[in-house]
């Protein structure tokens, strides 16, 4: 048998550069482990070269580092020895889809004068998969079972239902409609007076109106769109309670609304994918993070000197590797 000359990571575990830190991402456990840049750079260093070449590359300084740290590696089981490195190629680190929308937010109020079903159906013929309804007001259990009826028969394999807390909101029916309608994946009501526990896995009651600016997300799908895409933006799209179709509800730049236009005609002449291109990797600060392809911020961005910016950043800082928690 061959001695065991290489180490190699495994494919699915890949070392991302930040500023001040790095991260082995593991995408078949969706898991991260942190590591110095310093680390990083020995790891980059390795590929194409026997353990004992990186080793000549250093001097022999940091033999013991470089035995440990690979050691450390396969007790973790992210890497391993072989003999045969050119059997093992890296991942093709592409993403495609063919569908025009992944995810969309449909916001209802009672001023809203837009037919909910036929967006509903739009999405849908489109191969939009996940929707969240945003309800302003509490609305009548008739017209929510309406609009889960129609998803129920469509190609909407998930609904997230978001509702303002008020003072004769009843839990037993939000179980009721999880019990009756399956592709429910959450409800979440809203602007509740204190944070409450619910004995349903599906039901969360928050104090705030806003989704947390910070939420990262680690798999094979996420991690590849990311290098492609603005993984907070990509496929998605909101229609406000107006009918407005904006890239997040939260974003100023409007588009037309869907009592003039259907969502194709909207999607292909109205600009709504040009922010959907912009990946972390070309945002100022963003592209420093060693989150940034994990990181789900639907921010809007802000273009200044040909340069990329997010209105909203999170509270981490990689420049300096630090947590600003007075940061909202």
């Amino acid at each position: 048998m061959k001695d065991k000359t290489h180490f190699l990571l495994f494919a699915c575990c890949i070392p991302v550069k930040g500023a001040k830190q790095s991260l082995i991402y593991d995408l078949g456990l969706n898991v991260y482990l942190e590591i110095d840049n310093i680390v990083y750079e020995m790891l980059e260093n390795n590929k194409g070269r026997s353990i004992n070449e990186l080793k000549a590359l250093y001097n022999g300084d940091y033999n013991d580092g470089i035995d440990k740290y690979f050691q450390l590696f396969i007790e973790k089981n992210i890497g391993f020895l072989t003999s045969e490195p050119d059997s093992f190629p890296s991942i093709k680190q592409e993403w495609d889809s063919p569908f025009e929308i992944h995810n969309a937010i449909i916001e209802i109020s009672n001023n809203s004068n837009y037919d909910v079903i036929e967006i509903l159906n739009q999405l849908s013929s489109l191969g939009c998969s996940d929707i969240q309804l945003k309800f302003l007001f509490k609305p009548e259990n008739f017209f929510l079972e309406k609009l889960l009826k129609f998803i129920k028969k469509s190609r909407i394999r998930a609904v997230q239902i978001k509702l303002p807390f008020t003072e004769v909101f009843k839990e037993k029916d939000m179980l009721a409609l999880i019990n009756n309608f399956k592709r429910i994946s959450a409800i979440i009501i809203y602007s509740s007076p204190e944070k409450l526990d619910s004995e349903n896995k599906r039901i969360f009651y928050t104090k705030s109106n806003t989704t947390d600016k910070q939420q990262f997300f680690l798999s094979f799908k996420s991690f590849f769109e990311a290098i492609n895409f603005n993984i907070g933006l990509n496929k998605k799209i909101c229609v406000d309670e107006f009918g407005n179709i904006r890239n997040y509800l939260d974003h100023e730049k409007k588009y037309s609304n869907v009592n003039e236009k259907n969502i194709l005609e909207i999607l292909n002449n109205e600009g709504v994918k040009k922010k959907w291109q912009v990946s972390n990797d070309e945002i100022e600060v963003c592209k420093d993070c060693q989150f940034r392809y994990m990181c789900l911020s639907t921010s809007d961005l802000i273009k200044d000197n040909d340069k990329y910016y997010k209105k909203n950043m999170c509270n981490y800082n990689p420049i300096s590797n630090t947590y600003n928690e007075s940061q909202t």
